[in-house]
């Protein structure tokens, strides 16, 4: 029960690493309410979040060396209930600026480590799964929480801040069923210097990981983030059917998100070495599906196998960097994945106006996005073929 407790509770991290942008249906309100602000001004209150989390991502490595993990997730749980939930008794601008930029900080603090607990306290199989249930708690949690903020709406615009306070539960969980782990400890009493001289040969014989995990983090979230951008003008443009039918859609996309995350481990158990590059071919397959859609129900479809197999991905990533870098770089590793996918999330409007030099087409965008997702999944299942028939013939 205890062990079962530890797990909900490491679990129960990941409810709030994508709230950012559960308080969106408050815009509306906020314009009116900031009208001498520009709608720019008020409208980066949202997603200024997004950037302070992937500074403090970004200076993880330093931040390690002054914090130990225990009180950067205590203190990154605090400041998302007291940052997140300062609109609600301050509404100037200049305040909920700043107010917004320390939620960053605060989900910064623990998006990291709700990963690395689980790559460092589990292994084989319990890691895989608890890695596919932290991916749908991420989910779970963004859509709970934006249902929540939906209904304390209703009494006010800065009400819908108040959801940012479930991290105190959170918080009471951590502290009563995590406790500190023995390779932590451990590690604190390794020296300095060893630690460097350990960690930068490490990283030489690895840097090829590294590199390639951050670029298939980005580019698998840039793609994610580009089918939500263009889904709904997609269906407009070909005309079968409405803004309001493409919210659906959009809504079962981000909810095949779950069932994604829910069946990782027992398909990671399956096709083992194989997991990554069949992902990102069903994630392509989709993509496609949706490219050539003339009804709503193959680009509902498509949609589905896509948003699910998204998951299914960029689980596999942080499971890969688990199981293939020794203990002392498995830090580094989650801040590369990290870092490329929030590098990827901030490009994706980029590379949808890139590709709009060459088609205008709605569609355009997901036939390139497939096809190149389809190329590196076969890239990746002939690479794992070669290894594993090199292996039988060499016992």
């Amino acid at each position: 029960m205890k062990r079962t407790m530890e797990k909900i509770s490491i679990l129960s991290l990941s409810l709030l690493l994508i709230s950012t942008y559960a308080v969106s249906a408050v815009l509306p309100a906020m314009l009116e309410h900031f009208s001498d602000h520009s709608r720019t001004e008020v409208e980066q209150l949202i997603p200024i979040t997004s950037f302070a989390i992937m500074i403090v991502i970004l200076l993880n490595g330093w931040l390690s060396k002054i914090l130990s993990e225990r009180i950067s997730i205590i203190l990154g749980i605090i400041l998302i209930a007291a940052a997140g939930s300062v609109p609600v008794f301050v509404q100037q601008y200049e305040v909920m600026f700043v107010s917004r930029l320390l939620l960053g900080v605060g989900i910064g603090l623990v998006n990291f480590h709700a990963i690395n607990l689980i790559n460092k306290r589990y292994e084989g199989n319990e890691r895989s799964s608890l890695l596919g249930f932290r991916s749908a708690a991420e989910m779970l949690g963004n859509a709970a929480l934006t249902l929540i903020a939906g209904q304390l709406l209703l009494f006010g615009w800065n009400r819908a801040f108040l959801v940012y306070l479930a991290a105190i539960p959170v918080l009471l969980l951590y502290l009563c069923f995590v406790p500190k782990h023995a390779s932590e400890m451990k590690r604190e009493k390794v020296s300095e210097q060893d630690r460097k001289k350990k960690s930068w040969t490490d990283i030489r014989g690895h840097l090829g990981f590294l590199i390639s995990s951050a670029f298939l983090g980005a580019m698998v979230i840039c793609m994610n983030s580009a089918n939500t951008l263009r889904i709904p003008s997609l269906v407009l443009e070909r005309g079968i059917g409405t803004e309001s039918q493409a919210s659906v859609v959009l809504s079962a996309m981000m909810a095949s998100g779950i069932l994604g995350g829910i069946c990782f481990g027992g398909l990671a158990r399956k096709l083992k070495g194989k997991m990554t590059a069949v992902s990102m071919m069903l994630f392509g397959g989709g993509m496609m599906l949706i490219a050539v859609s003339g009804n709503m129900f193959v680009l509902g479809l498509g949609a589905v196998l896509a948003g699910a197999s998204q998951n299914l991905v960029g689980t596999a990533l942080f499971n890969n960097v688990g199981e293939k870098l020794p203990t002392g770089l498995v830090s580094l590793g989650t801040t590369c994945v990290l870092v490329g996918c929030n590098l990827g999330s901030s490009s994706s409007a980029l590379l949808l106006k890139l590709i709009g030099y060459f088609s205008e087409k709605m569609s355009a965008s997901f036939v390139v996005y497939a096809t190149v997702m389809l190329g590196f999944g076969l890239i990746m299942l002939l690479r794992v073929y070669v290894e594993n028939k090199a292996e039988k013939g060499n016992p």
